[in-house]
């Protein structure tokens, strides 16, 4: 009788282990391989159990969970341990919620539980325990999927949260002590119960905050990517005054081996060469680079962004007036055109007779810097229940940044942005302006 309900016991439990584990995390393995080594751990701790000794089976389940999550999945140690605790606490907190519920309609269930009896009410008891530990860590699932993420990191938040789930898994024990202990009683009976619920909200609140930790910890690590995207950019474009700059002196120096070729041709009846040497000096091959704004580095932004729509057959005007950017910093300058610019590519897709239209100009009364991004857009784009415009792209979990950090930088210079799309003429226009 004590194999049997060993045994499925712990299939049971295997079961809702996979189920927990396959949902949050990505398998290092095969599927196979990976309930391979799940049944392994699980049949070592069916072994243990012979020894009745409870503290030991939850030293034992601890322990094999968290080497398990650790050797199969790809997760951290910190994250690993977290939901190992989650999963004893929970199972632990089954047992003594189904224990103290049925006590009122079996009286022997706490003496059936303590002595490891295995009648009809132990099957009762497990059965029901097990089914609550499975609800419970579905439950958890569903909370922490919300908010799934595998760029987890520890901070000073897991760490707490870490903590509190060890004092919630000693409080179940405790609990359990009472009930082993002490003789049935009403004011028992309700201690037990009322404390169960509390670790139960507990538990509920710890996952719940766990869940946006992690959230909130990916979208800092997509922050600072983001950032250093615009930093890497802003090098970029140095770098391109740079190549410039050299440009400028090689053209400069092929012009005066021109000059000079064709001063020495002039004593000569070669009225032929001079005239192919002053058409190839004014050759636009040999011409400075296109200068639309009076800023280095914005107009290396420009230019780029200009050569590329003409290469998708979009009509690119700029209109920046003399020194209005100059309170910007590079890696500012950069995010903030840049994310623009993107966007509006993006948006017009393959639509013919496309456009974009970049505007920035300073006002004196009130002094204001507006910047203003029109381009052609053939479809509305998508608003959530807030108001609040939606990216189109695949993947919208790792898009949206953009228009974040352009917000960001009005923010610092104390503006704002806005951002709306006007169906009369299929047009999209980000207006972002600083104080």
């Amino acid at each position: 009788m004590d194999i049997v309900v060993y045994l499925s016991i712990f299939i049971a439990e295997a079961f809702i282990f996979c189920l927990y584990t396959f949902k949050l995390f990505i398998m290092k393995y095969s599927r196979v391989n990976t309930i391979l080594y799940i049944a392994l751990g699980y049949f070592a701790m069916y072994l243990l159990s012979f020894l009745h000794n409870a503290y030991l089976n939850v030293a034992v389940f601890t322990t094999i969970v968290f080497l398990l999550m650790l050797r199969l999945f790809s997760v951290r140690i910190s994250r690993a341990l977290f939901h190992t605790l989650i999963l004893s606490s929970t199972m632990s907190l089954s047992e003594v919620i189904v224990t103290n519920v049925l006590s009122k309609y079996i009286s022997t269930i706490w003496i059936d539980w303590v002595k490891w009896t295995h009648d009809f009410s132990f099957i009762i008891l497990a059965f029901f325990s097990k089914l609550l530990y499975f609800l419970i860590t579905q439950l958890f699932v569903i909370v922490l999927k919300k908010n799934k993420t595998q760029r987890t990191s520890l901070n000073f938040g897991t760490v707490l949260l870490i903590i509190i789930s060890i004092c919630a898994l000693a409080t179940v024990h405790i609990l359990c002590q009472l009930g082993w202990t002490l003789p049935y009683s009403t004011t028992l009976e309700y201690t037990i119960a009322i404390g169960s619920a509390l670790m139960f909200i507990t538990l509920i609140l710890v996952y719940s905050l766990y869940g946006y930790n992690q959230k909130k910890s990916g979208e800092f690590t997509d922050l600072q990517l983001q950032l250093q995207k615009e930093k890497d950019a802003a090098e970029y474009y140095h770098m391109l005054i740079a190549q410039d700059e050299r440009q400028k002196i090689m053209i400069h120096d092929i012009k005066n081996h021109l000059q000079s070729l064709a001063q020495l041709n002039q004593n000569g009846n070669q009225q032929e060469v001079e005239q192919y040497l002053n058409e190839l000096l004014q050759s636009d091959s040999l011409s400075a680079s296109v200068q639309v704004c009076d800023h280095e580095l914005l107009n290396a932004i420009l230019c780029r962004y200009r050569m590329q729509c003409q290469e998708l057959g979009i009509n690119f005007h700029t209109d920046i007036r003399s020194g209005c950017a100059d309170f910007l910093s590079d890696e500012e300058m950069t995010a903030l055109f840049c994310n623009l610019l993107d966007n509006a590519i993006e948006a017009i897709g393959d639509t013919p007779d496309s456009f974009i239209e970049v505007s920035m100009a300073k006002r004196q009364n009130p002094p204001v810097t507006t910047l203003v991004v029109k381009n052609s857009c053939p479809n509305a784009p998508k608003q959530g229940s807030a108001g609040q415009l939606l990216t189109n792209k695949s993947n919208p979990k790792y898009h949206g940044y953009g228009l974040r950090s352009v917000n960001r930088i009005a923010t610092k210079h104390h503006g704002h942005m806005q951002a709306y799309y006007d169906k009369a003429d299929a047009t999209f226009h980000v207006i972002v302006s600083f104080l």
